[in-house]
């Protein structure tokens, strides 16, 4: 499912991307764009990529929250599901790989009840070499990373009702999300296999999440040289 707020501009991008994964899938997938509080610009990028890329298990539903969590719950709120159903979710200015999808389903089957993946910039054209440096020394690309992505996120439909859900919460649903269903016993794979391209910009729907890391970093490489002062930049802001 993917959660958007006024994003015409990235929309047809990450759908399109989107449909090239679900592609992949031996099975039927539904896929959910849930439009919060849109304008009708992007109301109509959503209508567009249904009729561009869906049938009849592609579908758009609105609410009027502006709160993240609340999103990617109506999402999933009136999905049909089995023991067998895996949920997953991206984000608006995102694109995921042709085998997302896929390895979701791979690592599902291989015992996995959460999946959290991770993210790459879509763009780091204009990075000095410090943000660079920073970059790399707070992000962590192998398996067992602690990065917590929206963008990048998917989940036994059993585990997600068992624990309840999404919580309807502006920053930080995804961390939670995942924080419970560890706590009641899901096997959690932290990948790094099938990352998904998201937006470097630094404003977003919230203080925090992956915008509010590139802030940080941002700001730090403003004032450093690239001497060993970034531990004010905590890893679970990459969520």
């Amino acid at each position: 499912m993917v959660p958007a707020h006024d994003e015409s501009l990235v929309l047809p991008d990450c759908l399109a991307a989107l449909a090239r994964a679900v592609r992949r899938v031996d099975g039927p997938v539904d896929v959910v764009i849930v439009l919060d509080d849109c304008d009708e610009a992007t109301a109509m990028a959503a209508r567009a990529g249904v009729a561009a890329h869906g049938d009849t298990r592609w579908r758009v539903r609105h609410i009027d929250s502006r709160t993240v969590g609340a999103a990617r719950a109506a999402g999933f709120a009136h999905a049909a599901w089995d023991d067998r159903t895996w949920f997953a979710t991206t984000d608006a200015d995102s694109r995921v790989g042709d085998d997302w999808l896929t390895t979701h389903l791979a690592l599902a089957a291989a015992g996995a009840d959460v999946v959290a993946g991770l993210v790459e910039p879509d763009d780091r054209q204009h990075w000095s070499t410090t943000m660079t440096e920073l970059y790399e020394a707070h992000y962590r690309r192998v398996d067992g990373h602690g990065h917590v992505h929206g963008a990048n996120l998917g989940f036994r439909a059993s585990v997600y009702h068992r624990i309840g859900g999404f919580r309807s919460m502006a920053l930080d649903e995804d961390v939670d999300l995942v924080s419970r269903a560890s706590l009641s016993g899901a096997v959690v794979a932290r990948t790094a296999l099938a990352p998904v391209l998201t937006s470097v910009r630094e404003s977003g729907r919230t203080a925090g999440g992956f915008a509010g890391f590139m802030r940080d970093l941002r700001q730090l490489a403003d004032v450093t040289d690239g001497t060993d002062d970034t531990d004010v930049i905590a890893e679970q802001r990459t969520a």
